[in-house]
């Protein structure tokens, strides 16, 4: 018969073994550089994209502001204005030899965007027919270097596409 003795040393190695489940402090760090590396490369993509929505967002905001405006203006039958003063628009209804606002005014300045129109207040008649200017009336929201813009044609049309 053959007795085997195993060394205490053996029984010491299998434990330290098993004890040992988490990652050595070299690990943490190369997995830590790599994230670092991912997010340096993505940023910027999420920057831009940030950008072009707040841009989108104002462009809609604008966009559905000058169609209340001129949906103001047939529905009391009175002249309505689109009033941008710095980054806030608001929507002005004349009545009985007063101007009233007609909505909430809102400050395009929380999206981050600079707005600059070519004109600062585009009127409706009654008719919903724009006033006050020939042409076009370019109205350009711009971020970073996002850009979009609104354009209102002389006869109100309201348009967000195409419009440069």
């Amino acid at each position: 018969m053959m007795l085997s003795h195993s060394s205490p040393q053996a029984g010491r190695s299998d434990a330290a073994r098993a004890m040992r489940r988490g990652v050595t402090l070299t690990e943490m760090m190369i997995v830590l550089v790599l994230l670092g590396i991912l997010a340096a490369i993505a940023f910027p993509g999420f920057a831009r994209g940030s950008e072009r929505l707040n841009v989108r967002t104002s462009k809609q905001r604008i966009a559905s502001y000058l169609a209340v405006t001129r949906a103001a203006a047939i529905q009391r039958g009175r002249v309505a204005r689109f009033v941008r003063t710095g980054n806030t628009i608001k929507v002005l209804v004349d009545s009985a030899n007063t101007q009233g606002v007609f909505a909430p005014v809102i400050d395009l300045a929380e999206q981050g965007v600079t707005f600059t129109p070519t004109r600062d207040t585009i009127s409706f008649d009654p008719r919903g027919l724009a006033f006050g200017f020939t042409g076009t009336a370019h109205l350009v929201v711009q971020k970073g270097s996002s850009r979009d813009s609104v354009c209102v044609m002389g006869m109100g049309r309201i348009s967000t596409a195409g419009c440069s």
